[in-house]
């Protein structure tokens, strides 16, 4: 129909196909306003010169896919024949008012620092973002070679691959031991179940990774008592408390056994003992016995220097020096600690010191103020050796020199004696003598002697 305004159609009315057919290598085209709107090649493509639309509701396959190209051939979309194809997008995609879900895996370039804030981000930029970041990479076998583990010590997985150090990987230890993920002979060395075993950064910057271990193991256990001072249980490295050998009550502390300092040393067994130790000097330890007796032992030597016994008795093994004594009035000193037979007493009275008599509290037999000494019986000064016969040369040499003269009871010779010097050599000295005359003893002379340049000669004698 070639009129104005009118409309013309082909119209197939058989129950078989409508066939447009080209023969050779010619196409089909149709055409609209004289110009080519779809041409249908001899190689099965379709072309169309403008959009293609697909009513709502329809679907529209290609036998593999359908692609959307710009005028340049390249691709501007592509889909997959079903849902589980895939999709390729050359320009932007604008979901206005929804959501899109995506049931596979989506791509895209690698995101860059500059991208805006509301980019998808790739995975990749996000794990350079989290390095070192804590990643569980699973559970340990913390066990060495000899303890039932892997070859080399490391663990398992053996963490001293260079594969396995990767800062933030850490891992849970599964079996208990002692396995060097840092090299032998490094720490950590210990491992427990539940502990960490996490690659970290020492000091950030250097290089200095290594595995280091996060204890999440209790190293606090065991069980203990109130009031007592705990301590590592076991011999060598331990990770279990017990009760110590210190209780506490209020501010006191009590040491079950012995206390050492290196200087000072208290022992409880047997005999209470502390020892004080000082270079160069030596031990001396302060010691109480099974009897009660206090004592201060020579440990060097072996023997008491003093000895206190259960009554207060002082016992020295030495002389005792006294530079001053101080004894306070109505106080005294008793040789045993009193008024005792045959041990006498020496008190202090006001400023006066008064000796007593052996075995009695009453009688003075001397005192002594500041300026005057007072005996209450005679002042004996005794020689009581035999010097022979009293002459001129034992009198010089002072061997016969002796008040109250004391003689012995037998072998006594005539002429034998003793006497009393007045002077000292070199200045002139007069004698008194008393001189036996026979072996009896009951029969004497007195004679006088005196000095004359340097010689001495009788010159009186009175005869009994």
């Amino acid at each position: 129909n070639g009129g104005p305004n009118t409309t013309s159609a082909i119209t197939h009315r058989g129950t078989g196909n409508l066939e447009i057919q080209a023969t050779d290598s010619a196409s089909i085209l149709l055409r609209t306003n004289n110009v080519t709107a779809l041409t249908l090649s001899n190689t099965q493509n379709a072309t169309f010169a403008g959009h293609v639309f697909v009513e709502d509701g329809n679907k529209f396959f290609g036998a593999n896919a359908i692609a959307a190209s710009s005028e340049d051939g390249n691709y501007v979309a592509s889909f997959g024949k079903s849902t589980s194809g895939s999709a390729k997008f050359a320009g932007n995609i604008t979901v206005g008012g929804g959501t899109s879900t995506f049931a596979g895996k989506a791509t895209s370039l690698a995101t860059a620092a500059s991208d805006s804030s509301i980019t998808l981000t790739t995975k990749s930029y996000v794990d350079g973002l989290v390095t070192g970041v804590p990643v569980y990479k699973g559970t340990w076998d913390a066990r060495t070679q000899a303890e039932g583990g892997l070859a080399g010590d490391g663990g398992n997985p053996n963490l001293r691959l260079a594969a396995n150090k990767i800062l933030g990987n850490y891992y849970i230890v599964s079996t208990a031991g002692s396995a060097t993920p840092n090299g032998a002979g490094t720490q950590p060395d210990s491992w427990n179940v539940g502990d960490w075993c996490i690659f970290s950064d020492v000091t950030p910057g250097t290089g200095t990774d290594l595995w280091q271990k996060i204890d999440n193991t209790s190293v606090i256990s065991g069980a203990g008592t109130g009031q007592k001072v705990t301590k590592w249980e076991g011999a060598g490295p331990s990770e279990t408390l017990t009760d110590g050998p210190i209780t506490f009550s209020g501010n006191n502390s009590t040491f079950a056994g012995n206390v050492n300092t290196g200087r000072l040393f208290v022992e409880q067994s047997g005999a209470d003992m502390i020892d004080m130790t000082r270079t160069g000097v030596g031990t001396y330890r302060f010691a109480i016995s099974s009897s009660d007796a206090f004592s201060l032992f020579d440990v060097g030597a072996n023997v008491d220097r003093l000895v206190i016994n259960n009554s207060g008795n002082a016992t020295f093994t030495g002389n005792v020096s006294v530079n001053n004594l101080a004894l306070p009035d109505g106080h005294d000193i008793g040789w045993d600690g009193g008024f005792s037979s045959n041990k006498p007493t020496l008190a202090a009275n006001g400023t006066t010191m008064k000796m007593y008599p052996s075995g009695s509290s009453g009688g003075v037999q001397f005192s002594l103020t500041p300026t005057i000494a007072t005996f209450s019986g005679d002042v004996n000064i005794t020689q009581t050796t035999d010097v022979g016969v009293l002459n001129t040369t034992n009198l010089d040499n002072g061997s016969a020199v002796g008040l109250s003269l004391t003689y012995p009871t037998s072998n006594v010779a005539a002429g034998d004696g003793l006497a009393i010097a007045i002077g000292i050599a070199g200045r002139g000295r007069s004698y008194i003598a008393n001189s036996n005359l026979t072996t009896n003893l009951d029969a004497s002379n007195l004679a006088f002697y005196t000095e004359s340049g340097g010689v001495i000669g009788e010159r009186m004698i009175i005869n009994q």
